[in-house]
Formats: structure tokens, C-alpha cells, sequence
């Protein structure tokens, strides 16, 4: 529902659709990959063991409508936007854990990784959403008098 309600408001919903599915389809992979080195497991929601559950790529999709309105500001910030991966990204899986969502079998590593993993995935985020940004106009020529 947030998405298509996202999709309708913006000014080029294509570009902003694209950036969502991108983002998806390789937090899927990043998920899985996490699943199945046995750094976390999500005890409710999965549909095929050993894959990401369908209601975290819900989580998912609601991240990445926010990258061109909330994060757009991160923009040409890149040290910003790794510092703010290394350390939000881990710490809402922290709190994924103790809401009970899901297990982190070996702690430290995991959060290690995670630190590390969207140290590069924040900034890849912002500057894959800068170039599908469906908010701003696109730049209109001049008009004629």
C-alpha cells in the first residue's frame, strides 16, 4: 500500500519503481547470503528455509521509498553515508533481534559484518537512488517568449 500510494505521489514514478526493485532484488541477495553463513536467522516468516522471509523485503521496500526523500540529503556525503551505514544498519538488526524478529547466533561477528557491509551499502543506496530519482522534475528546457 505505501508504495503505490509512493508510486502515485511522486513526479516520475518509473524511475522511482526501478530504484525499488533494484534495491530489493539485491537486499534479497544480501539477506540470503547472511542466512545461509549462518550469521542470522529469522525464526518466523520464512517460506523456504534458508531464504529471506517475504515481510523483511517488505521492510525492505519501505527503505528504499525513503532513499530519495528522507536520505536524499546524503548525496556527494559519502564518508557521512558510510559512517551512518556502519552504524544504523547493524543497530536495526540489533533491534530486529531483541524485538524477537530474528537471531544472531554469533553477535559480534554478525555485527562486525553488518558494521562493514552497509558501511558500502548506504553510499551505493544514495548514489544508485540519485540517479533513479523519481521527486524531482526531470530539467525542462527553456520556454520560448
Amino acid at each position: 500500500m505505501q508504495l503505490a500510494c509512493h508510486l502515485w505521489l511522486v513526479r516520475r514514478p518509473h524511475p522511482e519503481l526501478r530504484l525499488v526493485l533494484a534495491v530489493v532484488a539485491a537486499a534479497a541477495v544480501w539477506e540470503t547470503l547472511l542466512i545461509r553463513a549462518g550469521l542470522i536467522a529469522y525464526p518466523h516468516g520464512a517460506l523456504w528455509p534458508g531464504f529471506v522471509p517475504p515481510w523483511l523485503l517488505a521492510l525492505w521496500v519501505l527503505f528504499a521509498i525513503q532513499l530519495n526523500v528522507l536520505f536524499r540529503w546524503l548525496r556527494g556525503r559519502w564518508g557521512l553515508a558510510m559512517t551512518l551505514g556502519a552504524i544504523a544498519g547493524p543497530l536495526s538488526f540489533r533491534a530486529g533481534a531483541a524485538l524477537g524478529a530474528a537471531h544472531l547466533p554469533h553477535p559480534t561477528l554478525t555485527m562486525g559484518i553488518l558494521a562493514i557491509g552497509w558501511a558500502l551499502w548506504m553510499p551505493t543506496l544514495v548514489w544508485m537512488s540519485a540517479r533513479s530519482d523519481g521527486i524531482d522534475a526531470p530539467p525542462s528546457a527553456p520556454s520560448a517568449p
